[in-house]
């Protein structure tokens, strides 16, 4: 074939891209439209649309931020775990060593726990309070200290416990928490029992046997009576006190009521019916004591019986009254009680005499019930006897509590109390003296709300410690560049620090090593408490820093 007749047969088959274009504009007038390309094309975007956007991508960052800002609210912390347990051995307060502990204090207790959980390391295990320590903890208003501490403390109890507060935060978690114990409530002002009628009746004068019971009762009211600040008589406080303690001793020998007491001391015959009782009861010491009395100045007479009466002004409440002699309900016994498994919950307002200082013969009472049931049983309790005093500087007025803290964990007695701040309880109890109860207690439980402007936090950031910061300095000249290493030493926590601790954490000390840091955990946020417990509400003010419970009421 001729090479012209080749590129024509070419030619003729090659396409004809003008022809091909009127071809797809044809296909494309009779193809079906596309309904999503339609409706795209006809849509119009509304006026709000935009709005709604904007509001929405605000609201997820908001969101957003939020929760990074509670998670690292509880966890801004944590990582100085790591510094604070550098060298610092923490291990007679893990679960082994406390288990061993329990076992060879308590041999006889069926199931005893290893100690009371006081929370858990950031990185790490529980830590307990073991059954031979006592505790003291400051935490302030809003902390958890009811919700994390005492009433786990509580509802854990392996046998009888007592719980004091000034509200009604805790009682019904309590109360449900230990369906099989029987439950004691003293409450004469009604914060929990909307009855009229006492729950139960206790006679204070059950509790003495000798002279120093008497002057210790006789203690506690002068103590709950006494306004703040006011000054100390040098004459007539000493009399009035120990002309209470003999017509407590009087009434006492026999089987006289508190109403006798009140009324020998606030009538003219009284004074010799309570020396005539000592004469013939066998204490004359008491009772030489006693007529000196009588036979001072009709003036300075009068003046101690005045101080006395002042002292006894709670025996004129009849509200408070009513709780000590009241017929035909049940009656408090404490060597009973601690013996048995039961409950005995405490409460009383801030500020009311006359219901603190029956509050507190009742603690004293039961916790020397305690005592003498440890020693009759070769020194310590079968079974620990857990005592939680919450509120403590407010309602508990026990002159004798600080020298507590040096003997009854031998006991068996867990003993803890809770103070919301290391000025409220120097304003109770002294400098000197909280200093000493602080150093005694073998858990110390820091858990927020103190200021950094006062010592105490200063303190315990020397006792958290310090750790050595490598700083490295640059330094350029003309021709070459050097590198120099050297190291600060800084504290772990500053008391800024402890002062901003975060809600759930603690710092606990525990004996022979350093301060920690710990989780605690409140009893609504545990499983087994929770199941236990049941469906009563957690105070909103605990909920508000969690993160799981939602919708729950005030109580």
């Amino acid at each position: 074939m001729a090479p012209v007749d080749r590129h024509r047969r070419q030619a003729r088959t090659r396409p004809d891209p003008h022809r091909m274009h009127e071809q797809r504009e044809q296909l494309m007038k009779t193809t079906t439209p596309d309904p999503f390309q339609t409706a795209l094309e006809q849509f119009q975007w509304p006026w709000w649309g935009t709005a709604l956007i904007i509001a929405v991508v605000v609201l997820a960052i908001a969101a957003a931020v939020w929760m990074v800002i509670r998670k690292a609210g509880s966890g801004a912390m944590d990582h100085l775990q790591s510094k604070m347990l550098h060298r610092n051995d923490i291990r007679a307060a893990k679960y082994p060593a406390r288990r061993k502990e329990a076992v060879r204090l308590h041999p006889n207790a069926v199931g005893l726990a290893p100690g009371q959980q006081v929370g858990t390391l950031v990185h790490g295990g529980p830590i307990f309070q073991g059954w031979r320590d006592t505790c003291m903890a400051l935490m302030g208003p809003g902390r958890g200290k009811t919700s994390g501490q005492v009433i786990p403390k509580m509802v854990n109890a392996p046998g009888a416990a007592m719980f004091t507060s000034r509200r009604i935060d805790g009682v019904r978690e309590i109360i449900a928490g230990r369906p099989t114990s029987t439950a004691w409530v003293f409450d004469p002002q009604r914060i929990y029992r909307k009855d009229t009628r006492p729950d139960f009746v206790f006679n204070p004068l059950m509790g003495i046997r000798t002279r120093d019971d008497a002057d210790e009762l006789a203690e506690i009211f002068e103590t709950a009576t006494k306004p703040k600040g006011a000054k100390t008589d040098a004459q007539f406080d000493p009399q009035g006190k120990s002309l209470l303690a003999f017509a407590l001793l009087a009434a006492a020998r026999t089987n006289k009521t508190l109403a006798d007491v009140h009324g020998w001391l606030n009538t003219e015959t009284g004074g010799g019916e309570i020396l005539d009782i000592l004469e013939r009861s066998g204490d004359p010491s008491a009772a030489m004591a006693m007529k000196g009395m009588e036979e001072q100045y009709d003036r300075t007479r009068k003046s101690v019986y005045a101080t006395a009466q002042r002292m006894a002004s709670a025996l004129s409440n009849d509200q408070a009254m009513a709780w000590t002699n009241t017929s035909g309900i049940r009656r408090f016994d404490p060597e009973t009680f601690v013996r048995s498994k039961d409950t005995l919950i405490l409460l009383s307002k801030k500020g009311t005499a006359a219901s603190s200082a029956f509050l507190t013969a009742l603690v004293r009472a039961v916790c020397k019930a305690a005592e003498q049931l440890a020693e009759d049983n070769g020194g310590r309790l079968e079974t620990p006897f857990v005592v939680e005093l919450d509120e403590c500087a407010n309602v508990v007025k026990w002159p004798e509590l600080p020298d507590l803290y040096s003997y009854y964990g031998g006991y068996g007695i867990a003993l803890s109390s809770y103070f919301q701040s290391w000025a409220q309880g120097v304003k109770e109890f002294g400098a000197e003296t909280m200093n000493a109860m602080w150093n005694a207690a073998g858990i110390r439980i820091y858990g927020g709300g103190e200021s950094a402007q006062g010592d105490f936090l200063r303190r315990l950031s020397d006792s958290v410690g310090t750790f050595k910061e490598v700083i490295k300095s640059y330094s350029a000249g003309s021709n070459n560049r050097s590198t120099s290493t050297s190291t600060q030493v800084r504290p772990i926590m500053t008391a800024g620090d402890l002062e901003g601790l975060p809600f759930w954490r603690a710092i606990v000390s525990v004996p022979g090593a350093r301060p920690v840091l710990v989780k605690t955990t409140p009893w609504f946020r545990d499983k087994k408490l929770k199941e236990r417990i049941g469906d009563v509400k957690p105070a909103a003010r605990d909920v508000e820093e969690t993160e799981e419970i939602r919708d729950v009421q005030p109580v």
